[in-house]
């Protein structure tokens, strides 16, 4: 949608095209005789989900690219333009809630939020801001266990019990910085590969017997994070010991 907007006396028409737009000042009946010329004008956009601010001068550089993290919300700027030589404003406020392509700026991408200012002697310029939401970097947990039982142990390597009969093994968990992360699976699920050291060539699904075993744990889900968009999979290999 574009809308023209006339201003009196330092005042500028100009026009967006954008999917939504709020704000805006109407002055479509009154007439100037401003140049494109006779005005250099910058705009600053507000994003309102921030507060941040970015200043686009009227040189064609455009100004740096703006990146921030994502943060899952939707982001709107409150735009306006200013004077370039005494710094008064120009006009009305204008709001921008969609890209240059109609997108809702929220997702991971890039996205180009443009104003095109329109002059009476029918020029046009251009105020891009060419604004970045990035993926978060995905964190690395680390493997823990809760001993189970264990009549000895050395943390994270080695967990030894008195034989049973049934399984015997430490239960693993996930932590990031001290912060322990729920999974989905059950403790035996979470064992990728049992081996009893003295018997090559074959693999059990957790140690029993008499023996001492290499065990491979590994979580690849986490509850609320199924797909794994906030934590790496992580994975270990311990050793376990029943003895009579």
């Amino acid at each position: 949608m574009k809308k023209a907007i006339t201003f009196l006396g330092a005042a500028i028409l100009f026009l967006f095209s954008f999917g939504t737009v709020y704000g805006c000042g109407n002055n479509e009946d009154k007439t100037s005789d401003i140049k494109s010329s006779d005005i250099k004008p910058y705009i600053i956009f507000t994003d309102k989900a921030t507060n941040a601010t970015y200043k686009r001068d009227y040189s064609f550089a455009g100004g740096a690219d703006v990146h921030i993290p994502y943060d899952g919300v939707a982001h709107c700027f409150e735009y306006k333009f200013y004077n370039s030589e005494t710094d008064e404003p120009i006009g009305e406020a204008g709001w921008i809630s969609k890209d240059y392509k109609g997108r809702t700026i929220r997702e991971p991408n890039y996205y180009l939020i443009r104003v095109t200012l329109n002059y009476d002697d029918g020029k046009i310029r251009d105020f891009d801001l060419r604004f970045y939401i990035d993926e978060l970097p995905k964190l690395q947990p680390e493997m823990k266990f809760d001993p189970n039982g264990a009549i000895d142990y050395i943390d994270g390597e080695y967990y030894k019990y008195k034989y049973t009969g049934d399984k015997c093994y430490p239960k693993a968990y996930a932590e990031y910085e001290g912060h322990k992360i729920e999974v989905d699976d059950t403790p035996d699920a979470l064992i990728m590969g049992c081996h009893n050291l003295a018997i090559s060539g074959i693999s059990i699904a957790a140690p029993i017997d008499v023996g001492i075993y290499s065990v491979e744990f590994s979580i690849v889900h986490y509850k609320n994070d199924e797909d794994l968009e906030k934590y790496y999979s992580v994975k270990k290999t311990i050793t376990v010991e029943v003895v009579e």
